[in-house]
């Protein structure tokens, strides 16, 4: 595979994660007045919290690689410059 096309991959996997953590957090927001306020259930919260976690995680991990994929590939073609 070339490099452009895992950058392109791992950018919208990043993007995925990205968004999955945003939506688990305002689920996590929205859960936990819910769970102050109108008496619900504080499992939704800790489960909602663990999710946004790895998201967040997992979004950052990928953006490195990403990060360090591209650092690589620059300096292979500045290897081959003559």
């Amino acid at each position: 595979m070339k490099t452009k096309a895992k950058l392109v991959i791992l950018n919208l996997v990043t993007g995925l994660f990205g968004w999955a953590w945003i939506g688990a957090g305002l689920l996590a927001a929205y859960f936990l007045v819910n769970a102050i306020a109108f008496d619900g259930q504080w499992r939704h919260v800790i489960w909602a919290t663990v999710v946004a976690g790895v998201a967040k995680w997992l979004a950052r991990g990928f953006m490195e690689n990403q990060q360090r994929i591209a650092y690589e590939s620059h300096l292979r073609s500045f290897a081959r410059r003559p």
